[in-house]
């Protein structure tokens, strides 16, 4: 499978300087650039920078328009100062190198989530809950044959043995707590097969 790398970059803008911050494929390793936001030559040293795989996070500002047009909007996410990078601040981060690596950090979470699966993961993953459903209806049928037994007065310890794992295999389930199952009586003067076994896997819990 090919591997895709997944490269984020955040810009915070103090006064006319750009703050720039590059992660690597796995979001870790940053490297700090800066420059002038009013230069072309500045400009085109940041799009340099970011070319040809980089996607960015950058704060409302005439420069962001500019790498919108030169990068493409797949690959320009714009936030508002106010709604966002004055928030950011408030909380804690400081303007400038460390805002940049948050808003880069913040993309890179966004951008490896969710991850997309590639055909033949689909197709395993379909196997599997596959072979899960399949267990379950055993399960669920071999139940409904215990009880027919246990009704027909078979009173076996080894389907006794039998039924609690049936129960406890149900009880590990993860869809088991969605189905509605039958209510059987727990009390303790019932001293029919179903009420013991239904106290016994109480216990379990």
């Amino acid at each position: 499978m090919e591997t895709i790398k997944t490269l984020a970059s955040g810009i915070d803008i103090i006064g006319k300087r750009y703050h720039v911050c590059l992660l690597d494929g796995e979001g870790k390793h940053p490297r700090y650039y800066h420059g002038r936001v009013d230069t072309v030559f500045a400009q085109n040293k940041l799009i340099g920078y970011l070319s040809p795989s980089y996607s960015v996070l950058i704060v409302e500002s005439a420069l962001a328009l500019i790498l919108l047009s030169s990068l493409g909007e797949r690959r320009v996410t714009i936030k508002e100062e106010d709604e966002h990078y004055r928030v950011w601040q408030k909380a804690g981060i400081a303007r400038g190198d460390a805002m940049a690596r948050f808003a880069a950090l913040l993309l890179y979470e966004q951008l490896i989530a969710p991850k997309q699966l590639t055909e033949k993961e689909k197709r395993e993953l379909l196997a599997t809950e596959w072979e899960r459903t399949l267990a379950r209806v055993s399960r669920i049928e071999r139940a409904h044959e215990i009880i027919g037994e246990i009704q027909g007065g078979n009173n076996a310890p080894a389907l006794y043995d039998e039924s609690l794992r049936l129960l406890q295999q149900a009880q590990d389930d993860p869809l088991a707590a969605e189905i509605a199952g039958p209510e059987y009586s727990t009390d303790p003067d019932d001293n029919s097969f179903l009420a013991k076994v239904v106290r016994a896997l109480s216990k379990k819990r």
